[in-house]
Formats: C-alpha cells, sequence, structure tokens
C-alpha cells in the first residue's frame, strides 16, 4: 500500500483470502481512509502444485478481496501479473501467434498450468473493474532473477523452476543445441521495480515487464558453469541418462521433461513488449539490463 500522507512503512496483518482481508471492521474502514495507491504482488507462485483451490483462494479470492479495498479506498490498483497468461498454444490451432500489451484471450490453452490459470483469471476482475471505472494497470512480468545491483537472489532459489533447470544442466554437464538456441528473458527484480513504478501514471493498461534483447539459453548456462557443453540431442540422452543415477532425482526428472517438451511440443505463441518499451522511451527510462553472469551470482 501507498498511504496518503506518505507515511513511514507501516506493516499491517491481514490475510487477502479472507473478505476484508480478515481484519476487523474498524481496522479494514481505517486502513482504507489511508490508501492512495494499491501494488498487489501477493501470490502464491507454484508453477506445479495440486491443492487448486487452496490456489485459487489467494490467487483469484484474494485478487477480488483487494479490489474490493481498492473500491473502498477509492485508490489506484496495479495489479502484478505474468507475461505466462500468454499460453504456450492456442486451443484450436497449431498455427504461431503473438501476444501483445493489447492482449488478453487470443484463444490460448490458459487452464493447464494452475499458475497460469490463476493469473489469467485474476486478470479478468481486473480488467473488468477497470471498465468499471477503476484507475488501474496491469503489469506483466517476465522471468524475474536477481537485481542488477549486486545479483542478490531470492531467498528460497529451490522453489523457482529456472534456476531448478539451471541447477539441472549444470549437474549434467551438457546442454542439447535444441535448448542452447532457446531465447530466456532475464529480468532483474530492481530493474522490474523501476519500470512499474516509471509506467505507472501512463495511458496504457497493459505492460510486459521483460528483458527486450533476451540471451540464450545457451549464453546463460556459459555464465553459470563454463564447463556445461553444448551436444546434439543423442549425445545428450545418452550422457543424462549415464549420469542421471548420480543426480539429484527431481533435477534429472524434471530436465528430461525440459527437453521433451521443446522438442515434442515447443511454444508456438511469442510474448512482446515493443509497447512497453515504446513507454519506457517517452518516459526517459534507459536503465540497461546487465550481461547474465551479473544477474546470475547466486547460481
Amino acid at each position: 500500500f501507498l498511504l496518503r500522507a506518505r507515511k513511514l512503512l507501516s506493516v499491517v496483518k491481514g490475510d487477502i483470502s479472507q473478505d476484508c482481508l480478515g481484519m476487523d471492521p474498524a481496522a479494514y474502514a481505517a486502513l482504507a481512509s489511508e490508501i492512495g495507491e494499491i501494488y498487489h504482488c501477493a501470490a502464491d507462485v507454484r508453477h506445479y502444485v495440486s491443492e487448486e483451490e487452496s490456489y485459487l483462494s489467494v490467487n483469484v479470492n484474494g485478487t477480488a478481496n483487494m479490489l474490493a479495498l481498492a473500491k473502498t479506498a477509492e485508490a489506484s490498483f496495479y495489479y502484478i501479473s505474468t507475461c505466462s497468461v500468454s499460453g504456450d498454444h492456442l486451443r484450436n490451432s497449431q498455427d504461431a501467434a503473438v501476444f501483445t500489451e493489447r492482449d488478453y484471450d487470443i484463444g490460448q490453452i490458459w487452464e493447464e498450468n494452475i499458475y497460469v490459470k490463476s493469473k489469467f483469471l485474476a486478470e479478468g476482475q481486473v480488467l473488468k473493474a477497470m471498465e468499471q471505472g477503476l484507475n488501474g494497470r496491469i503489469f506483466r512480468l517476465g522471468r524475474l532473477v536477481g537485481r542488477a545491483s549486486d545479483g542478490v537472489f531470492q531467498r528460497n532459489p529451490e522453489s523457482n523452476v529456472f534456476y531448478l533447470i539451471l541447477s539441472a544442466f549444470k549437474q549434467a554437464g551438457v546442454i542439447p543445441m535444441r535448448s542452447a538456441e532457446e531465447k530466456v528473458d532475464l529480468m532483474p527484480i530492481d530493474v522490474c521495480a523501476r519500470q512499474v513504478l516509471a509506467l505507472k501514471n501512463c495511458s496504457n493498461r497493459i505492460y510486459h515487464i521483460m528483458h527486450p534483447n533476451p540471451p540464450t539459453l545457451g549464453d546463460v548456462m556459459q555464465a553459470v558453469d563454463p564447463r556445461v557443453a553444448v551436444v546434439d540431442d543423442d549425445t545428450f540422452i545418452r550422457i543424462l541418462s549415464e549420469k542421471a543415477p548420480q543426480m539429484n532425482h527431481e533435477l534429472a526428472a524434471l530436465l528430461m521433461d525440459h527437453w521433451h517438451r521443446s522438442k515434442v511440443n515447443p511454444p508456438v505463441i511469442t510474448v512482446t513488449n515493443d509497447l512497453t518499451q515504446e513507454q519506457l522511451r517517452r518516459v526517459d527510462f534507459n536503465q540497461e539490463i546487465p550481461e547474465p553472469a551479473q544477474m546470475l551470482l547466486a547460481f
């Protein structure tokens, strides 16, 4: 929350999955009277879970409850979403597609991954509220990594799928050419925050906070461990089979799944951020994104 009186940071205990955030009505009303802007970042961000009901309670119902607070407080609402709402494939077509900041539902498959499903549904709530008069913006974030300033990463990297995939390739010591050539969006968390603040008063409703010129996964792996070799598919499978018994079991399984998906069912939807980059130029935001090695010190 950004308090109207610009007070020092205050911590308020609440539960976004509950009506009125689980707060006493008087405390809720007092909070609403102080709020001028809401940055709704709270979410369960695990990409692979089984408990769908509790997950949706946080990400979808939680967003509805925060929108209710924004309405009561007459506050601006900045929703932190994900570029993953684009999905990887279209529902009724194998054709390639482009997902821009003007898009929401282009016929993509959004139900298969619970995280994507929850953020897609939550975005729908925010868009509806904006159509009804809410002063709001949606910021779809790309792949967040360590700070540009010092490379510091999240405290629990073992819960980050991208971190685990990099760790798996590092253990295997090889990466297939197909994967090495993939472009991977890397967005330092501190640059992301500054872009959100720079864009919040601009006229567009949705922004894609992504790397404008992302490196390849091969470049990233070289930054993580230059000993990792790029090999053909057959060599990769042979070496992975040989090393799998010595590898962490979950990492080996994750790596095999990643390779299989990239080979058999690669994404056909491309997410762009041209409109966001145009707006950033208009507000003279020009912070450089460092090389992968600076953002991946935690690896």
